[in-house]
């Protein structure tokens, strides 16, 4: 297809056999515009061309055969877009849309190339970006007016510079700065035309993405919406903003019915847990009332539910009864307090992206710590089953023999009401489950409540020896820990102010996920931290203790129809007209009821089939679910959850220390190399050794890459002349790593032993290059596949070549001066100090 019937007709007129038409006014606008397009495509094209080739290098024919098809494709794009029927603003629209798809074109054909090292990207980014300057650039409606330019802002797209950082903003000539004005991108982040031809800025419209088949999925979209103004930030920092702007009438039914069925569940499980911290039952209430709200400002997920938690209760539990609080104020006081910490360890956490913490605890691990925990919240509660006192003990074992010791002592009329309430729970969680005819849960624990208050008020259990919850006070306390926030305090309960985070993260989290990924939106994990951060910094001033997301109440949100955080924000409600209106209710409330719905709630996390599947596939993790459960189980919480992050820490070590190091043999009949013990098959060539290693190689491992090579050259029946690593799961190397890789190199030199790299990774190239590896083994000793370094060897073209030796003691350069002038010569000054060992005697050796 000629250039002229990519533009159009061929002149200002038209000849249809005597008769002459003469083109209007728009009609040679549109040849104008595509003329120029048609120009700037070319340039654009040249630019891409060098990108490309770059990737991939090809010949000048293939590369014209290459710029051809996508010009023929791009003024397609530009006729298919540029109608002379249509109305100014639409042709510049049209235009705009047409560029649009043919720069998202021209990124697609680089996208599909392979992966590149740091500077080479940066070399390529700047062809493209050059190119988008040629296409966007230039004038094309009214060109004859210089100020009818039309600009994009690009200035903060993603790059990555010449020193392979990554960063925001153009690294081209100030010629090719893409110039745009503050005012030129809507407030919403949509792109603006400015054209002489129109008054006023043309704007993109979601309607007009939709008519120009412009995909939201594509780079360029979402280079035009990169643009950031003061509405965005807000919308990203505080997501509430965001889906209360796009808030639906038809969600409000399901918010609502789901919020006041989260709110009937938090309100009895609220004041079991603060129960089971140690804390009087209203302060479970004030921690589902205020961190509840806070987070539904500033979290990420839309269905996630806050408030107390059963884990983290025992946890909080067992580092106040360890200050030994004096009164009940004090022991809230430090409740608060704890709270507070952990509210800045979040944040701090968002602030240092230091979510990947939580990966520390290995899911055996967490399992057996789980468990041992569960054991140890029912073991605290069974006083409470027995209607006996009991000391405060931290540890299971403790607990189970006072109880043992008192059970003579035991109100056997508080045992049948527990016994009553555990068959309650269980039916209305097995049997009937959901309330009739909807998907919402029965709300079991509220039922419970219910029928015990009216029971105790009836026949007046208080009076039978039924210890009940006593006097609640209404409304909200002053909080009294501010006066206990000093350095002693602070730095004494800072360790547990450390691990209550970690742990509560992976509970919140993990229910985060589920909701995210089955509503298929986006989780923020640094906004998840920063909300939870925020929830537990601002709680404690309305005397709430630490609040965590809730996995029980989370599945509530998702199995009945909630749309958003609207439902939290509802069962905030509830717990408020509670917190107003019924406290004097709860005066009756027996508390075995609120042991009996703790019991129930944790008994779930006890998990004794995970041993039973580690036991058959890795008894190793097996192994380490044990020792957690005996150490929790045994030396409290606190012990077992550094045993558990220890353990975590031990296997990522040993894994890395001890990767998996085989020799391989190709697959017959394939080029495909594989490890030879597990594939019997694979062929292996006499004399040349295929060595894997399955981990970067670091300190941790460095010698344990060292005497792999050497069992592997021991196995060989005949003498080993030829080394082929394998580099293709070698992602990284450290200085040690490099070290020993040198003394590797060094001894195969010696003993007259050729050593190859095949499938090296960019980073480990670059690497290789700074330490000189990559010079002195001799680049043609580097190979893309293990099969094309084999072929090589066995055409014998591979020499073996010395390793070049590293400088010893002090090396530097300084500037000699002639005539008091810095001339530009450098002196070489290398000093060796000489140390014998027993003698005193040092001999300094100076050397030019």
């Amino acid at each position: 297809m000629s250039s002229n019937n990519l533009l159009g007709d061929g002149g200002s007129t038209t000849h249809s056999g005597s008769e002459t038409q003469t083109e209007g006014p728009l009609n040679l606008e549109v040849r104008k515009m595509k003329g120029v397009i048609s120009r700037n495509i070319k340039r654009g094209s040249d630019l891409v061309s060098d990108a490309l080739h770059i990737v991939e290098p090809w010949t000048v024919d293939e590369s014209n055969e290459w710029k051809q098809k996508i010009y023929t494709s791009s003024m397609e794009m530009v006729n298919e877009h540029l109608d002379p029927n249509m109305d100014m603003p639409t042709l510049i629209k049209g235009e705009h849309a047409a560029k649009i798809k043919i720069y998202d074109q021209w990124m697609k054909e680089v996208e599909d190339r392979e992966n590149l090292t740091s500077k080479e990207q940066a070399n390529i980014f700047k062809k493209m970006r050059e190119a988008h300057s040629f296409l966007f650039n230039s004038s094309t409606t009214n060109s004859s007016n210089s100020s009818s330019e039309e600009h994009i802002e690009l200035e903060n797209v993603p790059i990555t510079h010449e020193n392979g950082e990554i960063g925001l903003g153009v690294d081209l000539e100030p010629h090719l700065q893409p110039a745009i004005s503050e005012g030129e991108i809507s407030i919403d982040g949509n792109a603006v035309l400015h054209s002489s031809a129109s008054e006023h800025p043309v704007e993109i419209t979601d309607d007009d993405m939709r008519i120009f088949n412009l995909d939201e999925d594509t780079l360029w979209y979402k280079i035009i919406r990169r643009k950031k103004g003061w509405k965005d930030l807000i919308f990203e920092y505080v997501p509430i903003c965001g889906w209360v702007s796009t808030y639906k009438k038809e969600y409000l039914q399901h918010d609502i019915s789901v919020g006041l069925s989260s709110g009937t569940m938090i309100i009895p499980q609220a004041m079991a847990y603060a129960f089971l911290a140690g804390l009087p039952p209203i302060y479970g209430l004030y921690t589902a009332f205020i961190p509840t709200l806070i987070y539904t400002i500033f979290g990420s997920s839309r269905h996630l539910a806050v408030g107390p938690l059963a884990l983290v209760s025992i946890l909080v539990g067992a580092t106040i009864r360890g200050r030994n609080p004096e009164t009940t104020e004090d022991y809230v006081a430090y409740a608060n307090l704890l709270a507070f910490m952990v509210g800045i360890n979040y944040t701090l956490m968002c602030l240092l992206r230091l979510g990947f913490l939580m990966n520390f605890l290995s899911r055996p691990v967490l399992s057996g710590f789980t468990s041992a925990a569960a054991v140890v919240i029912i073991c605290s509660q069974l006083h409470f089953i027995f209607g006996v006192k009991v000391p405060n003990d931290n540890y299971a074992w403790q607990m189970l023999y006072h109880n043992a010791q008192q059970l003579p002592h035991a109100v056997w009329w508080e045992t049948l009401l527990a016994v009553c309430c555990f068959v309650l729970l269980w039916v209305m969680k097995n049997k009937i489950k959901t309330i009739p005819k909807t998907r919402v849960p029965l709300p079991a624990p509220l039922i419970l409540v219910v029928i015990g208050l009216i029971l105790s008020y009836a026949i007046r259990l208080d009076k039978r020896g039924i210890a009940v919850v006593g006097t609640i006070p209404s409304g909200l306390p002053k909080p009294h820990w501010i006066s206990m926030l000093n350095w002693r305090n602070f730095i004494e309960m800072y360790a547990d102010s450390l691990i209550i985070p970690i742990v509560g993260l992976i509970e919140t989290v993990s229910a985060a996920k589920v909701a995210a990924n089955k509503f298929q939106y986006e989780l923020n994990m640094r906004q998840e931290l920063f909300g939870l951060g925020m929830a537990n910094l601002v709680g404690p001033f309305f005397s709430s203790y630490t609040a965590m997301g809730a996995f029980g109440r989370t599945a509530l949100h998702l199995n009945s129809g909630s749309k958003t955080q609207l439902c939290s924000i509802i069962s905030v409600f509830v717990v408020v007209m509670c917190l107003l209106l019924l406290t004097k209710v709860f005066y009756f409330l027996p508390k075995t009821i609120l042991a009996c719905i703790v019991m129930f709630a944790v008994s779930s996390l006890v998990d004794f089939e995970e041993i039973r599947r580690l036991y058959r596939i890795n008894r190793i993790d097996m192994g380490l679910l044990i020792i957690t459960f005996i150490a929790t189980f045994a030396l409290g919480v606190q012990v077992g959850i550094l045993v558990a992050v220890a353990l975590s820490i031990l296997l990522v070590l040993v894994q890395v220390s001890r990767p998996s190091a085989y020799s391989c043999g190709r697959l017959p009949g394939t080029q495909n190399y594989v490890d030879v013990t597990s594939y019997a098959e694979a062929v292996t060539t006499p004399g040349i050794v295929v060595f894997r290693f399955d981990a970067p190689l670091m300190f941790a491992n460095a010698n344990y890459f060292k005497t792999s090579l050497q069992a592997q050259y021991d196995k060989q029946e005949m003498p080993v002349y030829a080394c082929i690593i394998d580099c293709a799961s070698l992602t990284t190397i450290d200085s040690t790593g490099v070290k020993f890789l040198k003394e590797i190199l060094r001894e195969h030199y010696e003993k007259k032993i050729l050593i190859c790299f095949a499938d090296v990774r960019p980073k480990v190239i670059e690497a290789f290059k700074r330490a000189k590896i990559y010079e002195d083994v001799g680049p043609d000793h580097f190979f893309m596949r293990v099969h094309d370094a084999i072929k090589s060897i066995l055409q014998n073209t591979l020499a073996i070549n010395p390793l070049s030796d590293d400088v010893q003691g002090l090396s530097f350069k300084i500037p000699s001066i002639i005539g008091g002038r810095l001339a530009g010569k450098q002196i070489k000054i290398k000093l060796n100090l000489l140390a014998e060992i027993g003698d005193e005697k040092v001999s300094s050796v100076l050397g030019s």
